[in-house]
C-alpha cells in the first residue's frame, strides 16, 4: 500500500479537517432503525442473497 502526504493547504476539503481535527475526539458515528423488510422480500422472492 502506498502513502500519500496530502498538502493540506490546496486540499479542497482543508476546512472540514480543520473542523474536525480541533475536537478532542475527531471521529462520530450514529445508530438507527432501518426497516429493510420490502428489500429483504423482494430478495427471498427472486432467490438472491439478501446480503
Amino acid at each position: 500500500m502506498t502513502k500519500t502526504k496530502l498538502n493540506i493547504e490546496s486540499w479542497n476539503r482543508k476546512e472540514h479537517f480543520r473542523f474536525f481535527s480541533a475536537f478532542d475526539d475527531p471521529f462520530f458515528g450514529i445508530t438507527t432503525n432501518v426497516d429493510f423488510t420490502t428489500i429483504y422480500l423482494e430478495a427471498k422472492r427472486n432467490s438472491q442473497s439478501f446480503f
